[in-house]
């Protein structure tokens, strides 16, 4: 099975371990809209540095590799449980260097 590289999407954040932002100045004027701005401008930070680690280090790409190879193999053996010593071969390649058909 042929299937593209895996490739880091969705960021998601553990909100249970996030610093609460207190209110700037009471609850009146710009507060909220200044936590919204801090709270977006944090999550933008966070998300560049996650991909510029997993950029930078080649097991975070090996170790997403082995988790997709397990996890289509996985799949493929669910939908033919009908076939004994079934064989899953999976193929990383790149999704740029791909023929248009």
């Amino acid at each position: 099975m042929r299937v593209p590289y895996p490739e880091l999407t969705n960021v998601k954040i553990d909100y249970a371990n996030v610093q609460k932002i207190l209110f700037q100045n009471d609850i009146f004027d710009d507060s909220i809209k200044i936590g919204e701005e801090l709270a977006k401008s944090q999550l933008d930070k966070a998300d560049a540095l996650i991909r510029k680690e997993f950029v930078s280090n080649e097991n975070f790409y090996l170790n997403a590799q082995q988790a997709a190879r397990h996890t289509i193999e996985g799949m493929v053996k669910q939908l033919n449980p009908d076939v004994s010593g079934l064989t899953v071969d999976v193929e990383f390649y790149n999704y740029e260097d791909m023929p248009i058909s």
